[in-house]
């Protein structure tokens, strides 16, 4: 179930609850990245930092000019797998 109680964004499910800040300039339908905790049944709590492969890749080529973050290589990979119709092209 997904609930909104104007501040936070909360998923729930039977073994843990998702809480995702609303922020003012991101709308739920169109956010390319989120913060969400992640509250489990027995308490303990997990962080995360969700993205787009549109923002990773931004991310990745900013670091890459910048030198930061390994140069872009943080996740691994200076290059994402093609897969086909990625680009948006018909293959």
């Amino acid at each position: 179930m997904i609930t909104f109680d104007g501040t936070f964004y909360r998923i729930t499910d039977p073994e843990f609850e998702m809480t995702i800040p609303a922020w003012e300039v991101y709308e739920p339908d169109n956010a390319d990245e989120a913060d969400a905790t992640f509250t489990y049944r027995d308490g303990s709590r997990r962080y995360a930092t969700l993205m787009t492969l549109d923002v990773v890749k931004r991310n990745m080529d900013k670091n890459g000019d910048t030198g930061d973050c390994l140069a872009g290589d943080t996740f691994g990979a200076r290059t994402w797998p093609a897969r086909p119709g990625a680009d948006g092209k018909k293959n």
